[in-house]
Order: C-alpha cells, then sequence, then structure tokens
C-alpha cells in the first residue's frame, strides 16, 4: 500500500505592533507577548528612538523595530502595515506632547489601524475615561476612544477592538512620587481607597486579550489589581521593608505649589469619585493572581535593605530633625554665651 503524503501549508505568523514599546507600559506589554511563548506571535516594537538602548534590547530578543513619531497618518499606516493585531498607549507627557497632541497622535493611529485592516486593535486609556471625569489628561484619552468606537460602529474590522482603562500604576511609587523620610504623601484623606495596578499585570492582560481576541472583541475594561487607603499603603511598606512609614496627606497649599491644575483635578476626583474597576470579574476573567502592594513591593525587591534604603524611615527622620533641633540650640545658647561672656570681658 502506497504511503500517502500530507502536504501543510504555513500558518501564517500574527504581527503585533505594540506602541511605545520601549517605555514601562508597551515594555511590559512586550515582556507578557514573549512570555506566551507562542510561535505564531512576532512583535513590532514601536519606538521613537531605534537607536536608543532599549530598542536594542528588544531587538536582541527578536522583536522587530520600527521608529515612528505620529506626525501624519501615512507614517502610522507605515508603523501598522501588514499588522495582525495593535497595542496602542498614547501620551500628553514628555517632549513636544499635549493634551491637543495626544488626541492627534490617537486619532490617527486608530485610523491608521483601520485603512491598513488591522484586525484586532487594543486601546490603552485611563479607568474613568468615559465618565466624563473634566480632567485634562483622561479627556484627551476619552476623545480617542470616541474616535475609536465611532469607526467600529461602522463594521469595519473583521475580529474587532478592546478598550483597556488602567488605574493608578504601583511604579508611581517608585518614580513619580516615591516616600521620602518615610513619609507616603498624596493629596487623598487617609482613609479614602486607591485602585491601583502593576505594570506586568497589564501586560499579562494585554497578552491574554489578544490571545483570545474572539471572547473579548467589542469589550471594556476598567483594570486594576488592589484597592488600599494611603494608611495602609503605609502599614504595607512598614510591613515588607521593616522601616518605619506614614502616611500624611498632602496640604492644600503644597499641592496647589506643587502639582499641576491637570493632577489637581485628578486627585479632588480620586477624593470624590475614583476608580470603579471590578477586581472579582478582573480576577475570574483576566488576571488570576494580580498584585496587590504586598506583592509588588517584593517584586521589585524593596523587601532588601540596599534596595529600600532611598525610602528612608520615618523613625530616622524624627531622629534627624531631633539631632538637628539639639545641634542648633547648643548652637545657639553657645553663641548666647560667648556674647555675654564677650560684654562682661569688655567691661572689665
Amino acid at each position: 500500500m502506497a504511503t500517502q503524503t500530507y502536504h501543510y501549508e504555513p500558518v501564517e505568523k500574527k504581527l503585533i505592533a505594540v506602541v511605545g514599546a520601549t517605555g514601562q507600559q508597551g515594555g511590559a506589554v512586550v515582556d507578557a507577548i514573549l512570555a506566551l511563548n507562542d510561535p505564531f506571535f512576532k512583535i513590532r516594537a514601536i519606538t521613537h528612538d531605534k537607536n536608543s538602548r532599549e530598542a536594542k534590547t528588544l531587538a536582541s530578543k527578536g522583536c522587530e523595530i520600527v521608529e515612528a513619531t505620529w506626525h501624519d497618518e501615512i507614517e502610522a499606516r507605515k508603523a501598522f502595515n501588514k499588522c495582525w493585531g495593535v497595542f496602542c498607549m498614547t501620551t500628553p507627557f514628555g517632549k513636544g506632547q499635549s493634551m491637543e497632541k495626544e488626541t492627534q497622535d490617537g486619532i490617527r493611529m486608530v485610523d491608521a489601524a483601520f485603512e491598513d485592516k488591522v484586525s484586532f486593535f487594543l486601546y490603552s486609556s485611563v479607568g474613568g475615561a468615559e465618565r466624563n471625569t473634566k480632567i485634562p489628561h483622561f479627556e484627551s484619552k476619552r476623545r480617542v476612544e470616541e474616535h475609536l468606537l465611532k469607526r467600529a460602529s461602522r463594521g469595519e474590522m473583521k475580529t474587532g477592538y478592546f478598550i483597556l482603562r488602567p488605574v493608578f500604576f504601583l511604579e508611581n511609587f517608585e518614580n513619580i512620587m516615591p516616600p521620602k523620610n518615610g513619609i507616603i504623601s498624596m493629596p487623598l484623606s487617609p482613609n479614602v481607597k486607591l485602585q491601583m495596578v502593576a505594570l506586568e499585570d497589564i501586560g499579562k492582560c494585554v497578552a491574554r486579550i489578544l490571545s483570545n481576541p474572539d471572547r473579548y472583541r467589542g469589550h471594556s475594561l476598567e483594570f486594576a489589581g488592589c484597592s488600599m487607603t494611603g494608611e495602609q499603603i503605609a502599614k504595607t511598606f512598614s510591613k515588607v521593608t521593616g522601616r518605619t512609614f506614614v502616611y500624611q496627606k498632602t496640604p492644600k497649599v503644597m499641592e496647589k505649589a506643587l502639582l499641576s491644575s491637570d493632577m489637581q483635578t485628578m486627585f479632588d476626583w480620586l477624593e470624590r469619585e475614583g476608580f470603579q474597576a471590578d477586581l472579582d470579574k478582573i480576577g475570574r476573567e483576566y488576571v488570576g493572581d494580580t498584585m496587590n502592594m504586598e506583592k509588588w513591593l517584593k517584586r521589585k525587591g524593596y523587601d532588601k535593605p540596599q534596595n529600600n534604603a532611598k525610602f528612608g524611615s520615618y523613625e530616622d527622620n524624627n531622629r534627624a530633625k531631633g539631632s538637628l533641633l539639639v545641634a542648633t540650640l547648643v548652637g545657639v545658647f553657645g553663641v548666647l554665651a560667648y556674647w555675654i561672656y564677650h560684654r562682661m570681658s569688655t567691661r572689665s
């Protein structure tokens, strides 16, 4: 009996463009997709500088590197050309950026994806963007969302879209607003709960959605990993690091002096309304083991003294203040004693 020979057509790889791949959020997405070890996924890393150290690192991992600055739709279409999927994020912050430019960039990315017939478009927005928050850097993303929904309503994409709305990044506590001298401070009352998420979990969520496009197409999700008050955050820092941390609400006068009006509006909104992610649903349907503050601190190595020393300690801070006060008093009394001695010497 003759042996029958079967011919298998090669399965086309799914090329996924990751916008901001050399940044924190895009980098977490790249790492999560690579961690899938899916032979049919290939990553096109979109960056502003293809010669950066981060871009070269991604290239060494097998990513295709493409430079784009979103100045026009032609450039955007080149970035997404022949892609099956796109992870898109936008920002109003950084050199040359603004709220208006963020919206323009996002709209160009959406249009380019539709014109290039991308099958799945995942836009990373921000928690609460659809709820008319009046926070400028939330509103700029809302306008991109609305443009995406408008184009998707025409039925132009075969697979569809997903809108992910991450909440406050846990990473803000190590770069934007790290504890100083054992003090954790935000313009929020000590008992107000703040929903937070680790960038690593955002990456995992995106990887899951891209791996199951039929299940998640046409959906949106406010995404958080934990919810804690300022006082709970301080206690967790103390528990993990072995140092003493306290929470203090930022005084209004300092808030106005240090924060932009955009950030003041955001914290006012967080105090009144805040994020509304369904943590139970997220655990059931998206990421089963999201990081809370304790897990995140340990994941970042802040349970090691050499890593958490930069945050200081409230006890050390108080001791330093006490030593400074004593030194000041000694100095004052010393000067006073010398003055008295000098006056008495001149009289004699």
